[in-house]
């Protein structure tokens, strides 16, 4: 967005609206349209925005000449939804907010679709029996346990007999 204000010369004064501030109608505007999902700032905004730094301008574009505006938007759209009937509502959206907060003239919205928001697959819902898997878990690790134990009682008989064995023959001689 340019710097430039639009400049209303009053009775009382002059008024001068920022198009940040044009933009910012915008963007609220823009908001309210169902099925857009974002915008789109392109790949330096994004990296600046990965870096902490702010841009709440971000895929809007203002354009002031005289009492006219140009604006240009860039969205991200949701998957699935009609793109024209999207792009038409957010031009009327923005040009009715616009228009109505500002009193300027919206010559132009232009809208670019670049991007599709695709959501996450979501994974059929599953149903688990917890407490079956956890008694089998149990009954699994208990078996284990017995084996484990009987496999050491058979290691601790043959010590024995093989300490027996062996104090034997070293007392025999």
């Amino acid at each position: 967005m340019s710097e430039e204000m639009k400049i209303d010369k009053l009775e009382n004064g002059t008024v001068n609206i920022s198009d940040d501030v044009i933009g910012i109608i915008t963007s609220i505007a823009v908001s309210e349209v169902e099925g857009v999902h974002g915008f789109h700032a392109g790949f330096a905004k994004e990296l600046a925005g990965m870096f902490g730094m702010k841009n709440h301008k971000k895929g809007v574009g203002v354009k002031v000449e005289g009492n006219e505006v140009t604006i240009t938007l860039h969205l991200v759209v949701n998957y699935g939804e009609n793109i024209s009937e999207i792009a038409m509502n957010v031009q009327s959206k923005v040009k009715t907010a616009v228009e109505t907060m500002t009193e300027l003239t919206v010559k132009v919205v232009d809208v670019f679709i670049d991007s599709i928001n695709i959501p996450n697959k979501k994974v059929k819902d599953v149903e688990v029996d917890i407490d079956t898997d956890i008694e089998q878990e149990l009954e699994d690790s208990n078996e284990q346990m017995t084996e484990d134990v009987v496999e050491v009682e058979a290691v601790e008989e043959t010590v024995e007999e093989v300490k027996s064995g062996a104090d034997t023959d070293t007392y025999k001689g």
